[in-house]
Order: C-alpha cells, then structure tokens, then sequence
C-alpha cells in the first residue's frame, strides 16, 4: 500500500507537519472546490474514479464547495493527493471541515484523539 502523503511529509527533516494532518485522516470527507458548479456532474465523475464515493453535497454560493464522502480514508486521501487537476485547472481539495469547526464523519471525540497521542511526542509541543 502506498503511503499516505502526509506520512511522508511528516518524516522529512525539519517538517512542520501537525497532529490536525492525523486527526484529519479519521474521516473519509472531502470538499472540492474551484470549479463551476456547470461542470458537478463531471467533477463527482473525476473524483470518482479514487474510489466509492457514498455521499456527495452541493454548497451554492459565491465559493461553491462539494463535500464528497468516500467509502474508506486511503481513497479519500488519493483523491486529495492526486485529483487535483481536473479540465486543465487546479481544484482545491482538501478535508472537509464543518462550519462548526468540526470534522465531518469523525469516529473519535476531542478527548480520544488527544488521550491517544504518544507521551513522547507531547513534550515537543508548545503551548502559546
């Protein structure tokens, strides 16, 4: 299986990779945007060949954004990685957060997630 892109981002020398990067891979929601709403239909199309997607929303607006949920992280995290490009210009993928500032499709509560950090890497962060 190949790697995850931040897991190779987090081991290079001097990177500044965060603990959001891991929380964020417990979900398996994307949002698009950059593009025409027109062209939807094409775009669940083109992220669809990274994998099942199970679940798609439109956000109208000024910024129109498309969360798209994938059946399992690895596909969510192919698409973010390599569906970039799409009718020769740049989406912006990325995961998908909610308004409230919470993850969509999250399995673990703030407190899980934070029990589950190694003591060893707590003592590197600091508090500002």
């Amino acid at each position: 299986m190949k790697p995850f892109a931040h897991e190779i981002v987090k081991n290079l020398p001097g990177s500044t990779c965060s603990g959001d990067v891991d929380a964020k891979r417990q979900s398996a929601v994307i949002a698009v945007k950059r593009f025409k709403l027109s062209d939807t239909d094409a775009l669940v199309e083109h992220m669809g060949q990274f994998g099942e997607i199970m679940n798609i929303e439109v956000i109208k607006g000024k910024d129109p954004k498309v969360p798209l949920t994938f059946r399992n992280r690895e596909d969510a995290d192919e698409a973010i990685v390599d569906g970039g490009l799409f009718k020769g210009t740049m989406l912006d993928v990325t995961w998908h957060w909610r308004s409230d500032g919470s993850r969509e499709n999250s399995p673990l509560s703030a407190d899980k997630m934070l029990a589950s950090i190694p003591q060893s890497e707590v003592r590197h962060w600091k508090v500002l």
